[in-house]
């Protein structure tokens, strides 16, 4: 709550796993030295890639502040957001959508579309600065833990989370739960018109 209300930078980082037509993700909050929550859970669809599996981590992150902001009756945080992916592309379509000033229908039907607006209506209801930033994965491969930087850290940090939760989960889950931000659509029946009678 300290956080949220100060004039501070909030970190998000996020990883996801996807094998078998099954998915996960792992993400943490963290301040600048130490982490504040630790999160893991199942990416949802069909068959879950990289995009879906660390978009679900990342709405995870985004939707527990707005529920923390909401419990400790916080109007808004005037902190900035700092969200660490290593997937760029998941970064590109967020930072494309969030700079349109039109819209563009033909971004309904991209993949995972209902988890992107998802993300997008909760940036827009926590109104806050936030700023997305690349980092690279499995750096520890290459560089001992202690001398990577906290970033860095933080993304090794959710991919054992996101790898973990990956084990644990025993069957896939093709049935996408319904997101609010998504635009409902109606049907209307159409009756057939009546042939001319010449």
């Amino acid at each position: 709550p300290h956080l949220l209300r100060a004039d501070t930078s909030i970190l998000l980082c996020l990883d996801g796993g996807a094998v078998n037509s099954k998915g996960s993700y792992g993400s943490v909050i963290a301040s600048d030295n130490s982490i504040l929550t630790e999160l893991c859970g199942q990416a949802h669809g069909a068959n879950p890639q990289s995009f879906c599996a660390e978009g679900y981590g990342l709405l995870a992150n985004l939707r527990l502040i707005w529920h923390l902001l909401l419990f400790y009756n916080i109007p808004r945080t005037s902190s900035t957001l700092t969200i660490y992916c290593n997937n760029q592309g998941l970064l590109d379509r967020l930072q494309s959508a969030r700079l349109s000033t039109y819209l563009k229908p033909r971004r309904f039907l991209f993949l995972e579309a209902d988890l992107k607006l998802q993300i997008l209506d909760t940036l827009s209801t926590l109104a806050t600065r936030v700023t997305l930033a690349h980092v690279k994965g499995h750096q520890d491969d290459s560089v001992p833990m202690a001398e990577l930087p906290w970033p860095a850290k933080l993304n090794i940090c959710c991919d054992r989370l996101a790898s973990n939760e990956l084990k644990r989960i025993k069957t896939p889950t093709p049935r996408v739960p319904f997101h609010p931000a998504i635009p409902s659509v109606s049907y209307t029946h159409l009756t057939p018109p009546t042939p001319s009678l010449y």
